[in-house]
């Protein structure tokens, strides 16, 4: 909560979020169709096995299927810890660093729960002038005590009665998501540990959408008997679909001793890596994740100071 509150945005607007017109996936259509006008060329769906390192430098990289690409640079928007345990050879770097990647905490904490409605959710106490955009977010949570109570919860591998639920309702400011007679409701719910003390997520996958369903009815009745569809997404799909090591969508946990110059760690923390010509610009490093743009910003002014030299 404190991080989000750290942002600005527009006019530098205190905790200022927004909604992308065309879905999340605009963003990276955004970047993509820049990078292409200066003659970049993306390859999708071609998952990396390993950065080369030669002479201590990072030269390259090798993927699954045998192709390899060499570089002056190599830039890794993938997790601390994938990057550097994962695809990177242990012989290139110092045991002590690599305890220390392996130390970041990460294990979770959230899921995510998407929905397709019939009908918008009506919000008990939400003011009937409210906006498309009042209405397209709101929370379903108990007191600050039941929070503590979800977080603590989580930590010992177990689901809390009382859920952290954020919902958006993205539809309501941008109908081009989905046809007119449909609603779009995406929740973000934490907190949810990684690892569960009893079962396993693919078993335990839909019951943790029915608590999440059953909690949003409390404020909103009739979304219970709207959905249409229905897509839960653990921790451990979090991981095994998009890479994200221990369902970690901020790349480490964003507590204090994780932040600013400790990101994501206290002698690295500017961008470059023990290991020259290799960069991180993803939200493992300062200032985290959240789709800001900052990190790869940044990290792209010290690649291109790097690269003048």
């Amino acid at each position: 909560m404190l991080f989000h509150l750290l942002g600005g945005g527009d006019n530098s607007i205190q905790g200022f979020s927004g909604h992308v017109i065309g879905g999340m996936g605009s963003v990276s259509d955004a970047l993509a169709n820049a990078a292409r006008g200066f003659g970049a060329e993306i390859i999708t769906n071609a998952e990396v096995a390993r950065i080369y390192v030669k002479g201590g430098r990072a030269s390259g990289v090798e993927l699954v299927d045998g192709r390899v690409f060499h570089a002056k640079a190599v830039v890794s928007n993938a997790d601390p810890k994938r990057t550097f345990l994962g695809l990177v050879d242990a012989e290139h770097l110092d045991p002590t660093f690599r305890s220390d990647i392996a130390a970041i905490k990460m294990a979770g904490p959230s899921a995510k729960v998407n929905m397709v409605l019939s009908e918008p959710p009506s919000i008990r106490g939400m003011s009937l002038d409210a906006t498309p955009a009042e209405r397209a977010v709101f929370s379903v949570m108990g007191s600050m005590e039941a929070m503590q109570r979800c977080y603590d919860a989580s930590k010992f591998g177990e689901v809390a009665d009382e859920l952290w639920v954020d919902c958006v309702v993205p539809s309501l400011v941008d109908p081009t998501l989905c046809p007119s007679d449909r609603t779009m409701l995406t929740c973000f719910v934490q907190y949810v540990p990684f690892r569960l003390r009893e079962g396993d997520w693919d078993s335990r996958r839909e019951a943790l959408g029915d608590q999440v369903v059953q909690q949003i009815g409390r404020v909103a009745p009739n979304v219970p008997g709207s959905i249409v569809a229905r897509k839960v997404i653990t921790p451990l799909d979090l991981e095994r679909t998009y890479g994200l090591t221990e369902g970690n969508i901020f790349h480490g946990d964003l507590n204090l001793a994780q932040l600013f110059f400790m990101r994501p760690h206290p002698d690295w923390s500017g961008y470059r890596t023990p290991v020259a010509g290799l960069y991180l610009c993803g939200a493992g490093t300062h200032p985290g994740g959240g789709v800001t743009g900052a990190p790869g910003r940044n990290s792209a002014q010290v690649i291109l100071k790097d690269l003048r030299r």
